[in-house]
């Protein structure tokens, strides 16, 4: 029985590790109020243009890499002084990995003065 449980304590100790092994990809890691964790890459590209990749992890529900996208623009668009920002393009869904599905986000976003 110690046995069991031993073992069911380092499987789900091994599920949360590979949830967050996932991340630190895109150099960035965010985590929001629920404690949701997602990597975040910043490239600005002239022109007050950023290029904004968010990924979250495979533990992430539906629409939580949306909600972050839409604050860490916020947050990028006021840092860099502009008064509010546009969305130029942008792109979501799922990529596999081995251990299930990661939302994410691309999109290319432009500070208003």
């Amino acid at each position: 029985m110690k046995l069991r449980l031993i073992a069911l304590l380092f499987c789900g100790q091994l599920i949360l590790l590979t949830g967050c092994a996932e991340l630190r990809q895109t150099g960035q890691t965010l985590r929001d109020d629920n404690g949701a964790l997602m990597d975040a890459e910043d490239k600005f590209l002239g022109e007050q243009r950023y290029r904004i990749t968010m990924r979250g992890s495979s533990l992430i529900l539906d629409g939580q890499v949306e909600q972050q996208f839409k604050r860490h623009a916020e947050k990028l668009a006021k840092t860099k002084g502009c008064r509010d920002w546009k969305t130029l393009d942008y792109r979501a869904g799922n990529e596999n990995t081995l251990l299930g599905a990661r939302r994410y986000v691309e999109a290319t976003i432009q500070c208003l003065p």
